[in-house]
Parts: C-alpha cells; sequence; structure tokens
C-alpha cells in the first residue's frame, strides 16, 4: 500500500499506520480502498503519478538505509518495487 500512496502524495513513513495509510489511499482513489482490488493498476495510471512514485520510493529507500545501516528494525517503512517498475518500464521501451 506505501507503493500505491506514492502515487499522490510524497510520504514520511516513520509514523505511518495500515489505518491510516488505508485511509488516505480512499481519499485520492475517490472510492473505498480494499486490497486486492482488480482495479488498482487501472486507478493508479489514471489518478496516480508512476514517475512521481519512482522518485519518492527511491529517496525512502535511501533515507531509510543510510539512517539504520544494521538496525534493519529501526528503519522507516520503505519499499523496493520502484526498482521492479523501473526494470518493467524499460524493457517496456526496448
Amino acid at each position: 500500500e506505501l507503493w500505491y500512496l506514492l502515487h499522490f502524495i510524497g510520504y514520511s513513513t516513520a509514523f505511518i499506520n495500515r489505518v491510516s495509510l488505508n485511509e488516505q489511499l480512499t481519499n485520492h482513489l475517490g472510492k473505498n480502498y480494499l486490497k486486492g482490488d482488480e482495479d488498482i493498476f487501472e486507478l493508479l495510471q489514471s489518478q496516480g503519478n508512476e514517475l512521481s512514485a519512482i522518485s519518492l520510493a527511491e529517496r525512502l529507500y535511501t533515507s531509510a538505509h543510510a539512517e539504520n545501516q544494521d538496525r534493519a528494525p529501526l528503519r522507516n517503512p520503505s519499499t523496493e518495487v520502484y526498482i521492479l517498475i523501473k526494470r518493467i518500464n524499460e524493457l517496456g521501451n526496448q
């Protein structure tokens, strides 16, 4: 869900919880967010910003890992989905 939210807003993840994240997704999507929603890809493509999500995810990941390199449980949440998405986009452009 963090990856989805990054399509809409930059987010400091230090104090995020699942309920808050789901509420924010519901607000941005304009409909009740349900895990496993079959329409999520289309909604993110039409309403969100994938390039922004990639950039924000890279920053979160870099920041989380730089601050607590040896203490993974203390890291702020981040996502590595951006790595997969960038690779898929590269392959699609070949």
